[in-house]
């Protein structure tokens, strides 16, 4: 063989041996392990309080004294405001007079009467004119009545000059300024309670028969629930209102915030699950590929479960390399050189 023969040769070797490099591409794997994953419903929903409270006006008159502002905790029965006492201690002043004015009437019909019986048993008196003193007697009796019910009436609108919280919780939405004039039954703001909160979502009809009531679910991914009342009929898109209740011991849900959640509707354990990440998507058809023998192999995935950073197909099993970085660049077949993230892998 000549030189120049020679010379071609490895020239042609040197090309091969290039060609054979450049169609390597490297690669990250991470071997399939078992592990507990869930198939989750997710959502976005509204927090309502667990109980949703009225603080309202009983009596009608000028505000003279508000005792709380928006957000501060308050106990059942506790004082918000107090609407101006003086008209209505006046009228407890004047419905005790009247009963005491009752009262002494009685007294006095009630001598009358003893009287005129005992005149009434000796025969001295007509039977009319007994009759006229006993009448006088009853009309007495139910005067002191009713004068006792229009006390007891002023002394509990007195007592309602004070506005108290109907709950314990969060007094919120104040509604009256010092001095504005009230009505009766006019709302000065509300008391809700947030230790435990309702989530409120609208379910697609076409999930809805996954759910049911007791079932579990996860607000914001940490905070666990469960579903405690199901719509039985649909809003005009077609979806339904489900109501999730959440502890909330911290207050870190406050009312009517946007939420994310995720109803569980099936937990799988010991399941093969893999990277997120290692997914790729074209025209809709979700696949990975896995690494065999120095061989990129891809596998269309139709995906079981999937939450987080963790998926679960059952295409993907227990112990294969899945590719995890480097994928992109990767058609079936294509031939790969594995490596960790220090260096070649062994």
């Amino acid at each position: 063989m000549s030189n120049l023969q020679k010379t071609a040769l490895v020239f042609l070797s040197l090309v091969l041996y290039a060609g054979i490099a450049v169609a390597q591409v490297n690669v990250v794997t991470e071997k399939v392990k078992t592990g507990v994953i869930r198939k989750l419903l997710r959502f976005t929903g509204e927090t309502r309080p667990l109980i949703e409270t009225f603080a309202a006006a009983d009596v009608a008159g000028p505000v003279a004294e508000i005792l709380v502002e928006d957000g501060q905790e308050v106990k059942k029965d506790q004082n918000l405001a107090v609407i101006d006492e003086v008209r209505f201690d006046i009228s407890l002043r004047m419905a005790q007079a009247a009963l005491d004015r009752a009262n002494q009437q009685l007294i006095e019909d009630q001598r009358d009467f003893d009287r005129n019986k005992t005149l009434f048993d000796k025969s001295a008196i007509t039977q009319k004119t007994f009759d006229m003193a006993e009448t006088a007697l009853i009309k007495s009796k139910t005067n002191v009545k009713q004068m006792q019910a229009e006390l007891d009436k002023a002394k509990l609108d007195l007592q309602r000059c004070s506005i108290k919280a109907p709950i314990s919780g969060f007094f919120v939405d104040r509604a009256i300024d010092l001095g504005q004039a009230m009505n009766r039954g006019q709302n000065m703001g509300k008391v809700i309670d947030l230790s435990t909160i309702f989530v409120e979502a609208k379910i697609p009809e076409k999930e809805i028969y996954k759910i049911k009531i007791g079932q579990k679910c996860l607000i914001e991914d940490q905070f666990p629930g469960e579903i405690s009342f199901i719509n039985l009929y649909a809003d005009n898109s077609r979806a339904f209102k489900v109501k999730m209740t959440v502890p909330n011991p911290e207050i870190h849900f406050k009312a009517n915030m946007f939420v994310k959640g995720s109803i569980i509707l099936e937990q799988y354990d010991n399941a093969p699950v893999f990277p997120t990440q290692a997914i790729r998507n074209y025209r809709g058809q979700q696949f990975v590929f896995i690494a065999e023998n120095g061989i990129a192999r891809k596998i269309n995935l139709n995906i079981v479960a999937q939450e987080g950073e963790i998926t679960f197909a059952r295409e993907v099993e227990k112990d294969m390399e899945i590719i995890v970085i480097g994928q992109d660049g990767l058609d079936n077949g294509s031939s790969i050189k594995l490596r960790n993230g220090d260096g070649e892998k062994p």
